[in-house]
């Protein structure tokens, strides 16, 4: 009867068919991936996240008004370990990215006034990702999917805009710009949360 339980439940989690496609959302954007299956224990996925954000962003007392955009696809694998559990592994090009202006930048609690551009991206635009999941097939080739990752990549700071200030102000502005930029080095990694429903054909 335990042996029958487990077949079970072992069955639930697979879907026929070597083709499909996944479809939902993530922190990183809204979520679309091409999969194909290689093995009972193995898929390739070929993830696409987009998503854009507008508004009024807080950077430790500078607020930047722009636009936050992420643009990124990639190669992933999924190795199952168990019973639905699985490890995945990949590379993803493009990213986050925040642009936008400010007409002052606090600097040791002093508001400097100007207009600046500002501009947050990654160090890098290949960066490799890890995530654990977990996938459940309901029949029919559909599943659902429930992964929690991270992308290994750091993000750098850039303002433009120093130039007509006091020599005064600029010191205390790039020196706020360098500890803000060292703060973002403590990151190397985002973490991520992605819900997708798949069909496969």
């Amino acid at each position: 009867m335990l042996i029958g339980f487990w077949a079970g439940i072992a069955g639930a989690q697979q879907t026929d068919g070597a083709l499909g496609v996944e479809a939902g959302v993530s922190s990183l954007g809204a979520y679309v991936a091409p999969t194909m299956s290689l093995s009972d224990q193995t898929r390739l996925r070929l993830p696409i996240y987009g998503g854009a954000l507008s508004g009024d962003f807080d950077a430790d007392g500078t607020t930047v008004l722009g636009d936050l955009r992420s643009r990124q696809m990639g190669l992933v694998a999924d190795y199952d370990v168990y019973h639905g559990l699985y490890l995945s592994a990949g590379l993803l090009i493009g990213g986050y990215r925040l642009s936008g202006q400010a007409d002052h930048i606090n600097a040791d609690g002093r508001d400097i006034a100007g207009h600046f551009l500002i501009e947050v991206k990654q160090q890098h635009q290949l960066a490799p990702v890890v995530a654990l999941g977990y996938r459940y097939g309901f029949g029919g080739g559909v599943s659902f999917r429930a992964e929690l990752g991270a992308k290994i990549v750091k993000h750098t700071l850039q303002v433009n805009g120093l130039e007509p200030l006091s020599p005064v102000d600029r010191s205390d502005a790039e020196a706020e710009i360098a500890r803000l930029n060292d703060d973002l080095q403590d990151y190397p990694a985002i973490p991520y949360l992605t819900l997708a429903f798949g069909i496969v054909f």
